[in-house]
């Protein structure tokens, strides 16, 4: 069978090269060379793929979004070979499109993440491997987007892995403060007191595969007193569960995910009895630690995780050698196995897999748990009982926030007030009146460091409730005070004396307890000593805030009742920052 080489265009009426230039003979010869050297190509093709230190094996090509690996071996009919984009495009074939990593936390421990999920929305993913940082550090990790239409799953393209990489993933929270992003991989000492695993890898109890038991899909690695659970890719595996080495809860999502339907909510316990019979075995032999391990091969044979499953020692007897016509003894622990299924398709997955199990499966599991006596094994289907049937009403997704935004580095505590002003005198600064006090009303990029930092301007804005009130916090740090108080006028934009609908939260600091000088508010100062104080309609001006000069001693300025250097105020919002904010 004649073979035409790629790079050679063949006449089909002739079988000549084009314009006849060539003899047969000639033709002959420059076929031969032409396939030599395409046998030479593809030879060190192969071979350079299959190096280990070839810079090919590590070269990415991105397109669309995705990374795809040059030279991905092809395996057909039981023999390896390597082809280039270049030789796809030539034959006429498509590119293949890059597989895609997807991970759900629809079967997840929730309750062990380190921040409030909330609704989900605002609940990032990332891919994190060795390659991108030997100790799987956050900032390295690459962003998984999240599946549009999908409520807390997420994919990145398999590209970005390599076969036998060690991997995991993060989930973290967008919304600044709410607590540190979590990996499901971690690390556990055998020390106590030991500061080198992050406080969220390590166990609350004694866990086998990690600290969220994910001993059949991670590798431990141990080094001295340190012993590490990761992810390895295997190139086929492309689902995964954050936290689980299981996806068969039943759910498509997690459950405090927003949306408004009516669901039927059915629970399925399925118990099975299961027996270990040997010379010498005894109850003692299944504590509590070989109960759980038992648990947990279980949970793997069926395919759930292992929080589904509970198990427990029924009962123990003895017989005698006599009995069983041998010389020796043989003990049998019969064993109940529950496993709490989240509905009838679980339920079914799991009484097929469980009637279909050999005694070597049991004895296997027996010596999983490390119960060497073990000799013999029957397991038997109890029985399959539904424990809840009900129709619940999912909450409705509360409204999207459509309220002004915050700027990224507006500073918020967490009690919900925001910084609106900031004044440290300890090094001489005073505020300027010139432009209608518009340094008082705006000023300053970093409340930390500023010794001047203002964004009064803001208070209407960000501080006004649907009620017509605001919720300020006066705070003198020196002193240790702090007044929390409510009134309906804005002292920046009042231009006159006088507060509106006072109303006393807290009041710690009270100038000097008269009627006079007690604190009720602040108002506009349209004298010339600041811009704002808390001394009602008194030509006084404690409480101050933009004092123009100083007063009460060196570099300071009125406070409640003496000179101080140092007050800030805030007010309460219910504002939120952008979700831009938390990628920054």
């Amino acid at each position: 069978m004649e073979t035409t080489p790629l790079l050679v265009k063949k006449n089909d009426d002739n079988n000549t090269i084009k314009g006849k230039i060539f003899s047969r003979s000639a033709k002959y010869i420059l076929l031969s060379c032409v396939f030599v050297l395409l046998a030479t190509f593809a030879v060190t093709t192969t071979t350079s793929s299959s190096s280990p230190s070839s810079s090919s094996e590590r070269m990415t090509v991105r397109m669309k979004g995705y990374a795809s690996r040059a030279a991905a071996p092809l395996f057909l009919r039981g023999r390896s070979t390597t082809t280039s984009s270049l030789d796809a495009a030539k034959l006429g074939e498509e590119s293949a499109t890059p597989s895609v990593i997807t991970l759900s936390a629809a079967c997840s421990p929730v309750d062990k993440l380190s921040f409030d999920p909330g609704n989900w929305e605002n609940v990032g993913a990332k891919l994190i491997s060795k390659t991108m940082s030997s100790d799987f550090a956050f900032e390295n990790g690459i962003e998984m987007n999240a599946v549009k239409g999908k409520c807390g799953e997420y994919e990145v393209s398999a590209a970005d892995l390599t076969v036998g990489e060690e991997f995991g993933f993060f989930l973290y929270s967008k919304t600044s403060g709410n607590g540190e992003p979590i990996k499901d991989i971690g690390c556990e000492s055998s020390l106590d007191g030991s500061t080198y695993c992050p406080a969220h890898s390590a166990p609350e109890e004694p866990t086998i595969g990690g600290p969220f038991s994910m001993a059949s899909c991670t590798k431990k690695i141990t080094y001295g007193d340190l012993s590490f659970y990761n992810r390895v890719y295997d190139g086929s595996a492309l689902s995964f569960t954050w936290g689980s080495c299981s996806n068969t809860c039943g759910l498509s999502e997690p459950e405090a995910c927003s949306f408004s339907s009516t669901t039927e909510k059915e629970e399925v316990q399925v118990t099975f009895d299961l027996s270990f019979s040997g010379p010498g075995l005894s109850a003692s032999d299944f504590g509590p630690a070989e109960l759980e391990s038992v648990a947990s091969s279980t949970a793997e044979v069926v395919g759930v995780d292992a929080s589904m499953v509970e198990v427990e020692v029924v009962e123990s007897t003895a017989n005698t050698g006599a009995e069983l016509g041998s010389e020796e003894g043989v003990t049998t622990v019969n064993l109940q196995a529950t496993i709490n299924c989240i509905d009838s398709d679980v339920s079914a997955s799991v009484t097929s897999k469980l009637n279909s199990l050999t005694e070597e499966d049991e004895l296997k599991i027996a010596t999983e748990a490390k119960i060497e006596g073990a000799t013999s094994a029957t397991g038997h289907l109890e029985e399959t009982k539904i424990l809840e049937w009900e129709k619940e009403e999912t909450p409705s997704a509360p409204p999207a926030y459509d309220g002004p935004l915050l700027d990224c580095d507006a500073t918020v505590d967490d009690e919900g007030y925001y910084l609106v002003f900031k004044h440290d005198s300890s090094k001489g600064n005073y505020w300027s009146k010139a432009n209608n006090n518009a340094e008082s009303k705006r000023v300053g990029s970093n409340p930390e460091t500023d010794y001047k930092y203002s964004r009064l301007e803001e208070v209407e804005k960000f501080g006004r409730t649907d009620e017509g009130s605001f919720q300020f916090k006066l705070e003198y740090p020196t002193l240790s005070q702090t007044n929390i108080w409510t009134q309906t006028s804005n002292p920046v934009t009042a231009g006159k004396r006088g507060v509106d609908d006072f109303k006393a939260i807290s009041i710690q600091a009270n100038g000097h307890g008269t009627s006079t000088h007690s604190f009720k508010g602040l108002e506009y100062n349209s004298g010339s000593s600041n811009f704002i104080d808390g001394t009602v309609d008194h030509g006084n001006w404690f409480f101050s805030i933009g004092a123009y000069n100083a007063w009460g001693g060196t570099n300071k300025f009125p406070g409640p009742s003496s000179g101080v250097n140092m007050v800030k105020l805030w007010v309460k919002t219910s504002a939120k920052k952008p979700d831009s904010c938390a990628l920054k």
